[in-house]
């Protein structure tokens, strides 16, 4: 009894690595959207070569649903237009996921991100934390991005970062 109650217990959670194999999903995927390593190759007044690349690179990451988000969202291009115009360029220096909740095939987390801004200009280094919510759920024994939020930049606010 006691074997089959650790069973039933067990099977309702997802072991560790597989939550491991998630976080790393949700990592990649920052990696991705939050590189933009050198702002002048963007300009405000065109569209962005990369960002066709970037939706194919982003595109396994994603459930169907989240990547229709994604594309309509134009959440690069946003990222890469705020480098541009405040004249930085913009990584992932960190990410930190919290558990929420835990189903079978479905995590959902918190996070908290650190983009790391770098002005060639003034020579200067800042960083700025932002927090997020992300879910995943498992396809075809794949973790896939279901919903993923977090708060926008502005440019006043990279700005105010160099000041």
């Amino acid at each position: 009894m006691l074997v089959l109650l650790i069973f039933l217990i067990s099977g309702c959670t997802t072991d560790s690595s597989d939550v491991q194999d998630a976080i790393r999903v949700g990592e990649d995927f920052k990696k991705i959207v939050f590189n933009i390593p050198d702002y002048s190759t963007f300009s405000t007044d065109r569209i962005f070569p990369d960002n066709e690349k970037v939706n194919k690179m982003v595109e396994p990451l994603l459930t169907d649903e989240e990547y229709k988000r994604f594309v309509n969202r134009v959440e690069y291009r946003h990222i890469a237009e705020l480098a541009s115009r405040s004249k930085v360029n913009i990584s992932l220096a960190n990410i930190e996921f919290t558990k929420i909740k835990e189903e079978k095939d479905f995590l959902d987390f918190d996070y908290l991100m650190t983009l790391r801004f770098n002005s060639t200009e003034k020579s200067m280094t800042r960083e700025l934390g932002i927090k997020g919510e992300m879910a995943l759920i498992k396809e075809e024994g794949k973790w896939k991005i279901s919903r993923d939020w977090n708060r926008a930049l502005t440019t006043r606010e990279i700005d105010a970062l160099f000041k």
